[in-house]
């Protein structure tokens, strides 16, 4: 297989792998962000409620409330995580259009390498066929960016 037909492969890989891992950084740092600010928000709120300087039968549903919203949390977090990994299992729908150049392209060799001859008219077509195979390598590199 000829080596520069890899490296757009490969460099379309890549690009997609090095934003997939940057998308999952931001998405972390959103996350962290997001658990600072409701850590001090929670923090600050509980800190009120004791102010109050609730008796003993006031402070069991507060606590009560406080286990329910943090049940809530957790399921929300469990499903992001569930809707993440079903996501992520899936291809990109880049790599199914690579995947239908790379088929459009073995097409074109094959049919060129069956109706190889020494006649004129055949030269043309596969220099016909190899402009054609790169034009749409580079369309297709374009649209993966």
């Amino acid at each position: 297989m000829d080596p520069s037909l890899d490296f757009p492969t490969l460099s379309a890989m890549v690009t997609a792998l090095v934003r997939k891992g940057q998308h999952k950084l931001k998405q972390q740092f959103e996350q962290n962000k997001k658990m600072l600010k409701l850590d001090s928000t929670d923090h600050r709120l509980v800190q009120q409620v004791y102010d109050l300087k609730p008796n003993k039968q006031q402070i069991r549903p507060i606590r009560n409330i406080w286990k329910a919203i943090q049940s809530k949390k957790q399921m929300e977090e469990q499903i992001e995580i569930f809707k993440h990994r079903i996501h992520s299992n899936c291809l990109p729908p880049a790599f199914n259009l690579l995947d239908y150049t790379l088929d459009n392209i073995d097409k074109m060799l094959n049919e060129s390498k069956q109706s190889s001859t020494d006649d004129n008219d055949n030269k043309q077509q596969t220099i016909l066929n190899a402009h054609r195979l790169k034009k749409l390598v580079d369309l297709n590199m374009i649209s993966l960016n």
